[in-house]
């Protein structure tokens, strides 16, 4: 006779076969829409898929969705039928979410920023608030160059919003230990998302700050700690786009985590409107991107080789000059100089990321730590040397 364990084994597959059928269907209509609206319908009288979707079926099928991919945090990379099923279900939620303008109910957090608060922090194109949520401390993040005036149209504008918010529901989805957790959004002005605060700041304000200065060995832990958030990302078929040190912060027990994840997505809205360096981050772009091409893992790799150096430096990729000067130097072959307290294995790891830019190539199998911590780039596994 079956346990009870086993039973509900049972039912929780069944369930999921059965979820997974429905999204399946909700995938192939979007799929259909998406053709059907390129080549057009020639009627008018026809009621498009979308407008079916764009009504209470698109949000249930959001949530029921959501609320799945909330219980099984691992569906999106584990193994077997999760990973295919996990896959699905968010590529369905987004296909969905982007053409209903909707949003998962449990996404939208009912946190308020008073009128007129003074921001905490703030970033190139950010202002972060400090505030609480169930009972914890959390930064509301507002990108604020939604709300400058740019002239950008109404249209535009809600789409760069609905852009960033989509963006959000992809990262939520992302459980690793060294990437910043996301746990929703805000109805703030523009566009706002929730993250936990991290009180030791970004990775370089950490290192030129604290007490006593980070030795070599937590240096290296970081770019470990790093290197696993890239693997994850590249592991899952996406990557960070924007890697520098105001995107990696440090937790209360000296965690390097990457934050602000799926973003690069819309930096197009930013460079047609304020082509500066300070907006895009270009100092530590991939030569390739800064000539136009799209970003890529590699170009996550070439970033992670500058973010490297800056973790010894404190200090940002050539800063004795502008970052127009910058990026001329780094297309023409420039590479800034060894810090002089790097050692020799990682300065080996900076050169092969900013030349060979291959992460099976790169990393060679392992990245090492001295705390015996490595990372199987072949089979994406984490572990221990022992």
């Amino acid at each position: 006779m079956p346990t009870l364990s086993t039973l509900a084994m049972q039912t929780r597959k069944a369930g999921l076969r059965l979820l997974t059928s429905i999204v399946g269907m909700l995938h192939s209509l979007l799929t259909i829409h998406t053709f059907r609206t390129s080549k057009g319908t020639g009627n008018d009288n026809v009621a498009s898929e979308t407008e079916y979707l764009e009504g209470i079926t698109a949000q249930r099928a959001l949530d029921v969705i959501q609320k799945f991919l909330d219980d099984n945090p691992l569906a999106i990379t584990g193994d077997g039928d999760a990973i295919s099923s996990g896959a699905i279900m968010l590529a369905t939620a987004v296909k969905l979410s982007q053409q209903s303008r909707k949003l998962p109910t449990s996404f939208k957090l009912p946190i308020k920023v008073k009128p007129f608060s003074i921001p905490r922090r703030g970033g190139s194109h950010t202002d972060i608030f400090l505030n609480r949520y169930r009972g914890n401390k959390v930064a509301v993040k507002r990108v604020r160059t939604y709300t400058s005036d740019w002239g950008l149209s109404p249209e535009e504008k809600e789409a760069v919003r609905h852009d960033i918010f989509v963006a959000c529901l992809q990262w939520r989805q992302l459980r690793h230990q060294n990437i910043l957790p996301l746990h929703g959004i805000i109805g703030l002005a523009g566009a706002a998302y929730v993250i936990p605060w991290r009180e030791r700041g970004n990775i370089r304000y950490y290192i030129n700050n604290a007490s006593p200065e980070p030795d070599t060995s937590q240096r290296m832990k970081w770019m470990s700690d790093i290197a696993n958030g890239l693997l994850f990302l590249h592991k899952n078929h996406r990557f960070h786009g924007n890697l520098r040190s105001e995107k990696i912060l440090i937790s209360d027990d000296g965690v390097a985590q990457l934050t602000d994840l799926e973003m690069s997505s819309f930096t197009k809205y930013w460079s047609e409107h304020r082509i500066q360096g300070k907006y895009l981050g270009i100092r530590w772009m991939a030569p390739e991107v800064l000539k136009g091409a799209n970003r890529s893992p590699s170009s996550d790799v070439f970033s992670f080789g500058l973010v490297c150096i800056e973790i010894f430096t404190g200090n940002v990729p050539f800063p004795q000059v502008i970052c127009t000067e910058a990026c001329r130097q780094m297309m023409n072959g420039e590479r800034p100089d060894r810090p002089e307290t790097m050692p020799d294995e990682c300065w080996h790891l900076v050169k092969q990321c900013l030349d060979v830019r291959s992460l099976s190539q790169t990393y060679h199998g392992y990245v090492r730590s001295p705390i015996n911590a490595s990372v199987s780039i072949e089979s994406g596994e984490v572990g221990s040397l022992g």
